[in-house]
């Protein structure tokens, strides 16, 4: 009894000491991964009190924050969310994915300046056709039509076979009174031959 109770102790000196030696990061971020296995199943508020207890622990884990406002955008807190991502952004500032998912809560909201000031962001680091035509589209709800036009001009330009580029580049140039331009462009949007899409 006398060894049972002695080996207790000691295994409880030895876990003691285990958490002792191991960095607060490095709690935190088990916390983390804790709380990414709740994202899955959908288990958003059990994520978000792990992702609280890491940053108890490490208030500057950029994915605490980050993994934190993925949890609270699927509860539909996004200004919770796009406060965590800022966070997170304060701390690792190239975290892509986190200014993808501010610009898309932006989107959301309607806020289209701040999704085109995420955007261009976005473009500065990974320029891709998906965020040259979310900035395009934005650009034309604010009434930029100019600079909407580049962006669908730059899509053009890289990918050729891109239809809505082309109307969405003939809207804005008929917006700015490009009449023969807005033609041109529904012209050739409706050129591309889709059927080889539905045989697939």
């Amino acid at each position: 009894m006398i060894f049972t109770l002695f080996g207790l102790v000691l295994a409880g000196s030895v876990w003691q000491g285990v958490l002792y030696l191991t960095s607060a990061p490095e709690r935190a971020e088990a916390l983390v991964q804790a709380g990414i296995k709740n994202l899955s199943p959908g288990k958003y508020e059990q994520a978000v009190l792990r992702f609280n207890e890491a940053l108890a622990i490490e208030p500057n884990s950029w994915n605490a924050h980050y993994q934190r406002g993925i949890a609270e955008q699927n509860l539909n807190k996004p200004d919770d969310a796009l406060a965590d991502y800022q966070a997170a952004l304060q701390i690792k500032a190239d975290l892509l994915e986190a200014r993808i998912a501010r610009a898309g809560i932006y989107d959301e909201k309607g806020d289209h300046r701040h999704a085109a000031e995420e955007l261009t962001k976005i473009i500065a680091q990974r320029p891709t056709v998906d965020a040259h035509y979310r900035r395009g589209d934005a650009y034309a709800q604010l009434g930029q039509h100019a600079e909407a036009i580049e962006d669908y001009t730059w899509i053009i330009n890289e990918v050729r076979d891109a239809p809505l580029a082309y109307f969405s580049r003939a809207k804005s140039r008929r917006a700015l009174g490009d009449l023969d331009g807005a033609t041109a462009d529904e012209t050739a949007a409706t050129s591309f031959d889709r059927s080889a899409d539905f045989k697939k």
